[in-house]
């Protein structure tokens, strides 16, 4: 974007955090700004508050502490399903939901049958080594391919934002790889990636900037 002298100027932040107590990150504390296609890496001890911030974001803890605001509106001015199929939460332990692995898939896709949407879920399920899974009951599943699948999901379903709280949880590096990278690319489209982690990511998955939650008491 460049400014009518000709300067070069900073597209509007995506997500901004003001006057939120216990973060801290480049921009100092209490603030927090990302913009469309950049990824951060959520810090903090355990019960820092990673996952209650996740949680003001997408308006499911709306606590009045300080002042959430997406594409430069309050967050709990949105109607909750916009709001949420825009901002996607994929928490630590996904709820499984019953039934075998490819209904289940269609139902949290909410049954799309656009043609690009199912060449985009044949292609994740292809890199996530998860095609051998569809016909298996989802409580067969291993607690490593229920998480992918929640992945798949989530980004078949193209969201701005992707909050992610332990992604990587129960995955063998190899497949920590694929999951980073695959998840790095879609930034080059557009999404907008914060997430937590305690496993050692690698490879693409780079954040742009760090934000440290360090607020151990209960807000």
């Amino acid at each position: 974007m460049l400014h009518a002298l000709g300067g070069k100027v900073n597209p509007p932040p995506l997500l901004e955090i003001k006057e939120y107590p216990g973060i801290e990150g480049v921009l100092g504390k209490n603030r927090f700004e990302i913009q469309k296609g950049k990824t951060a890496f959520v810090d903090g001890p355990s019960g820092s508050g990673k996952t209650r911030l996740f949680r003001r974001i997408v308006d499911l803890d709306p606590e009045p502490i300080g002042k959430i605001l997406f594409e430069g509106k309050r967050v709990q001015t949105y109607p909750l399903p916009e709001l949420r199929r825009k901002i996607l939460f994929v928490p630590q332990e996904p709820p499984r939901l019953q039934g075998i692995a490819k209904e289940v898939l269609e139902t949290l896709i909410q049954g799309s049958g656009e043609k690009n949407l199912i060449d985009q879920r044949e292609e994740l399920l292809r890199r996530f080594e998860l095609l051998g899974t569809l016909e298996r009951h989802s409580t067969q599943l291993s607690g490593g391919e229920w998480k992918r699948l929640i992945l798949i999901a989530a980004l078949s379903k193209s969201p701005t934002i992707l909050l992610l709280d332990e992604p990587f949880a129960g995955l063998d590096k190899k497949r920590i790889d694929v999951v980073a990278s695959t998840i790095h690319s879609r930034t080059a489209h557009g999404l907008t990636v914060l997430w937590t982690s305690h496993q050692e990511v690698g490879g693409p998955l780079q954040p742009d900037q760090t934000l440290q939650v360090l607020n151990r008491k209960p807000l």
